[in-house]
């Protein structure tokens, strides 16, 4: 089963409004290259389905996500608070795809990397969409 564009942006808009009380919406694929945001927080899939999920992240999306996280202001948050909050929305976002796909299906722990240090070894891009939230972008991608 392969997760369609629907789908994704479901998850994603779910996630984002849930954690951060507010709305992201969906992008020109061009706010962001993928190779362009800092991180790139990613959890894999593996059983039934095997893929990957990666959210390419903006560094102010970032920030504004562990200020509102972590409750302090976006200029007193850490690079640590920024990793852990990279980590846990791949988490969300790999954990609500997980239940869109066959079972068993087991979730990975969230991973970070260097935006133009991240591969996924014999997968292919399914699935991505880019996302805005106050300027700063995001895209999801799903590898299979």
């Amino acid at each position: 089963m392969t997760i369609d564009v629907d789908e994704l942006e479901q998850v994603t808009t779910s996630v984002w409004e849930l954690m951060m009380e507010s709305a992201i919406v969906r992008a020109d694929a061009s706010v962001l290259s993928p190779d362009a945001g800092s991180k790139v927080a990613f959890i894999r899939l593996n059983g039934a389905y095997n893929g990957t999920i990666a959210l390419h992240l903006d560094d102010g999306l970032v920030r504004a996500a562990a200020a509102t996280m972590f409750g302090t202001p976006n200029d007193a948050v850490t690079s640590a608070e920024m990793d852990d909050t990279a980590r846990e929305l791949a988490n969300m976002v790999g954990g609500n795809v997980k239940c869109l796909v066959e079972q068993p299906t087991e979730l990975g722990l969230p991973q970070l990397a260097a935006a133009g240090q991240f591969t996924v070894d014999g997968a292919s891009e399914r699935c991505r969409l880019a996302f805005q939230h106050d300027g700063a972008a995001l895209h999801v991608t799903v590898y299979e």
